[in-house]
């Protein structure tokens, strides 16, 4: 059926009239969803700003367990989750504005010639982990907490607190059966004798920490015969010393000055430079003065000054046996003596008189103190003494005695040594004597005479230690005699004059 013209324009204006209303509807849902996106879009920004501004800043402390992994630990969900429709770029803007001053600084410092914004935010997080991560050492953090201690304020749920994350700390899943058993022999290492090699186990530790026990025991032992070794060679051998010095001297007095040296001055027999007693001229009979022994331009008249005599004085060589001796009594002689502090006790109801040591941890008594006690009982030592040198102080002895002083007594342990005059009262001594509260002038006196007393005074002692020290220096049998010191005195009624033939100063009587 055919359509006419009017049935055509009336489908085509309700057409039109559909396509409005939709075109209508259309915009009416458009603006009702950008009126939803806008305010949800404020409401997200807004909810982002509150948890921004709740991330503290991060600053290192590592001696308190403020470190970045510790930090990142609690916020790391709020990076990754808070934050997941955030990017890189603007994840790690926030992570760096979040960090200190100096720890900004020591970031950038560290990531040069990078720039922070040319690092993804895994980066960043590893980089930060990596300079401000623990300070301490695995062993270091094992060890604290083997020794973990509860004080007396802390509660108990507190300790377990403290014990769960410490324990956390030690990693205990990755600990292996060899690492804890090298723990536990490091740590038994705490004498002072030990420092070097517990030093070096340490390092070995630190450089391989699959080590075994077995390879520590074997290090230990290698470092021992090392530092056996070494004080080998350290150690001097006296007779080829005193061979060595014995030698040099003697051919030192004994080298004759041969004619080929040259003196200091011309010979005055005849002018030319050789020694006197060399000079061809001393059988030359004289034609002026028509004596023997000059050449004629060198006769006295013709001599503008007479050459001066010398008196020779009798040579005396000095032996390695008397120069050691001589070096030993001024030793001897020193005054460090007269500071030294003495203190007279009752050992075993007998005066004896004892140096005051506080670095002792023994107490010493020599030969001669013993044999004043009465040669008591004594019963051999397991015990090893080092003097402060380090080198082994031998021990013959030791002997059980009862101390006493001002009405003060204890009991306690003597060793007994071979070393002349060392008598030492140890510290723990002091201690039970209850020296150490006191005044030390008022239970000391001092050590030794005055520097005006002279040396023979004192001559049997030290020719008494000598002789123990080293005796070879009396191998000729007795004392060596010295010659008796005259003192002189300036007598006060005296002037002194110039003399212009001797060239010194002399006195002579009002």
């Amino acid at each position: 059926m055919p359509i006419s013209d009017d049935q055509l324009n009336r489908i085509l204006q309700q057409q039109q009239a559909q396509l409005d209303a939709q075109m209508r509807l259309l915009e009416t849902l458009t603006q009702q969803m950008n009126i939803h996106c806008s305010s949800s879009y404020a409401v997200s920004s807004t909810s982002c700003d509150a948890v921004v501004s709740s991330i503290p800043e991060f600053y290192y402390d590592p001696e308190n367990g403020n470190t970045f992994p510790m930090w990142f630990k609690r916020w790391e969900d709020t990076f990754r989750m808070e934050f997941c429709k955030q990017d890189d770029a603007w994840k790690t803007r926030l992570l760096t504005r979040k960090l200190g001053s100096n720890e900004y600084a020591r970031f950038t410092d560290h990531i040069l010639p990078k720039l922070p914004r040319e690092l993804s935010f895994e980066e960043t997080v590893a980089q930060l982990s990596e300079i401000f991560g623990e300070s301490s050492s695995l062993f270091s953090i094992r060890y604290q907490c083997l020794n973990l201690v509860k004080c007396e304020t802390d509660e108990y749920g507190a300790l377990a607190d403290m014990v769960n994350r410490e324990c956390e700390r030690f990693k205990l899943r990755s600990l292996t059966e060899d690492q804890f058993k090298c723990l536990i022999f490091i740590k038994a290492l705490q004498s002072p004798q030990d420092a070097e090699i517990r030093t070096r186990l340490l390092t070995r530790l630190d450089q391989d920490p699959n080590i075994t026990l077995r390879t520590l025991t074997d290090e230990c032992k290698r470092l021992q015969n090392i530092k056996h070794d070494n004080q080998l060679i350290e150690q001097v051998n006296p007779n080829l010393t005193y061979s060595s010095v014995n030698a040099i001297t003697r051919l030192k007095a004994q080298k004759p000055r041969t004619s080929g040296s040259k003196p200091t001055t011309a010979c005055w027999l005849c002018g030319d430079w050789h020694y006197v007693r060399f000079c061809p001229f001393k059988k030359h009979k004289c034609r002026i003065c028509k004596k023997h022994g000059h050449k004629e331009n060198h006769c006295p008249p013709n001599r503008t000054s007479r050459p001066k005599k010398k008196h020779k004085r009798p040579r005396h060589m000095v032996t390695p046996v008397e120069s050691q001796s001589l070096s030993l009594v001024a030793a001897f002689q020193t005054d460090h003596n007269i500071r030294r502090k003495y203190v007279t006790i009752q050992i075993n109801g007998i005066s004896a008189r004892l140096q005051i040591d506080t670095a002792s941890d023994i107490t010493l008594v020599s030969r001669g103190t013993y044999n004043l006690l009465g040669n008591p009982p004594i019963k051999p030592s397991k015990k090893t003494a080092r003097n402060a040198s380090g080198g082994v102080l031998k021990l013959v002895g030791e002997l059980q005695c009862e101390f006493s002083i001002n009405g003060d007594s204890c009991k306690g342990i003597c060793y007994l040594t071979e070393l002349p005059y060392l008598d030492l009262l140890s510290l723990d001594m002091l201690e039970k004597l209850g020296i150490m509260d006191m005044p030390i002038n008022s239970v000391c006196n001092v050590s030794c005479p005055s520097l005006d007393t002279p040396l023979h005074a004192q001559e049997d002692k030290v020719m008494v230690w000598l002789q123990c020290k080293d005796p070879t220096v009396f191998r000729g049998g007795g004392h060596r005699k010295h010659k008796p010191v005259q003192w002189l005195q300036v007598n006060p009624n005296t002037r002194s004059y110039g003399s212009s033939q001797r060239g010194g100063v002399g006195t002579r009587r009002a």
